[in-house]
C-alpha cells in the first residue's frame, strides 16, 4: 500500500505500476472481505473486476499513451477473426470470465457439446505451447458470422491483441505460417495486460496455479463442475492441470 501511495506521477512507467498495484491489492482484499456464497462467486468476481479493468485500461487509460495516428493504424475490426483461428493460451482467470458469462446466460447446453467436440481435435497438438501454433481451428466462440460470441467476457489477450496490417493476419491463416507475429504496438499490447499482472501476482503469492490454459478446453472443465474446479484452485489445487498449456522442451 505504501508502494502505491508513492506511485504518483502520470508516465507510463508511473501509471502501470499504479495499475498493477492497485489491482494486486483489490485481489487481496476481496479474500479478505466477507460476502462470496462460494468459491465460484469469488473466482468469478474477481475474474468480472480484472476484465473491467482491463476495458477501463483500453478505453480510458491506454490512448493517452498512443498517439491519435497510432490508433487509427489498429486495422482490427468486427468481423475480421484472422486471429481468432488458433487455441488460445490464456490466463486461468480468462477461461473464468468466459464460463460464467456461458454458464449466467443459460449456454451451457449449447456449449457442451461444443467444447467437448473441440477437445477432441485439439488431442494431437497435447497443448504442447509450439504444438498449438501448428493448430488453425477455428475459436470455439466464434460466431457464423465471424464475431466473437463471448466478447463482453473475452480474455484479457483478446482484448490486448490488435494488428496494423490485416493482410498480414490473413496471410498467416492462408498460408498456414506458424509463426504468427503480425505487426502491432508490443507496448499497447503490454500495457493492457497490466491490471491482470497485478491480480496474477497476488493469486500466485496466495498459492495458487497460475499457468496459462487452453481456453476451450478450460472453459469446459468449469462448465462441467464450476463450483469444484474453483473451489479446489483456490484452495492452491491443480484443478487446472489436465488443461494447461505445457512449455516447450
Amino acid at each position: 500500500m505504501k508502494s502505491l501511495a508513492k506511485s504518483r506521477g502520470n508516465d507510463l512507467s508511473s501509471v502501470s505500476t499504479r495499475l498493477s498495484q492497485s489491482r494486486y491489492v483489490e485481489v487481496l482484499e476481496r479474500f479478505e472481505t466477507p460476502g462470496h456464497d462460494s468459491a465460484g462467486a469469488l473466482a468469478a468476481d474477481i475474474a468480472a473486476s480484472v476484465m473491467a479493468d482491463t476495458e477501463r485500461t483500453t478505453e480510458e487509460i491506454a490512448p493517452r499513451f498512443i498517439t491519435q495516428d497510432h490508433l487509427c493504424k489498429i486495422e482490427c475490426a468486427a468481423g475480421c477473426s484472422w486471429c481468432c483461428r488458433q487455441p488460445l493460451q490464456v490466463s486461468i482467470l480468462g477461461a473464468i470470465s468466459v464460463a460464467d458469462h456461458i454458464l449466467k446466460t443459460g449456454q451451457k447446453d449449447f456449449y457442451g457439446p461444443r467444447l467437448a467436440e473441440y477437445a477432441q481435435k485439439l488431442e494431437p497438438y497435447q497443448y504442447d505451447h509450439q504444438g498449438l501454433k501448428s493448430c488453425f481451428e477455428r475459436c470455439p466462440f466464434l460466431g457464423t458470422d465471424d464475431r466473437c460470441q463471448v466478447y463482453e467476457a473475452r480474455p484479457v489477450v483478446c482484448r490486448a491483441f490488435h494488428s496494423t496490417d490485416r493482410r498480414s493476419c490473413e496471410r498467416v491463416i492462408a498460408e498456414r505460417l506458424e509463426d504468427r507475429n503480425v505487426p502491432m504496438y508490443s507496448n499497447y499490447f503490454g500495457f493492457i495486460g497490466v491490471p491482470l499482472s497485478g491480480a496474477r501476482q497476488a493469486l500466485s503469492e496466495l498459492g495458487m496455479d497460475d499457468r496459462p490454459v487452453v481456453l476451450g478446453p478450460a472453459v469446459k472443465l468449469l462448465l462441467d463442475d464450476f463450483e469444484g474446479v474453483l473451489a479446489n484452485w483456490l484452495d492452491g489445487g491443480e484443478a487446472f492441470a489436465e488443461v494447461a498449456v505445457r512449455p516447450n522442451p
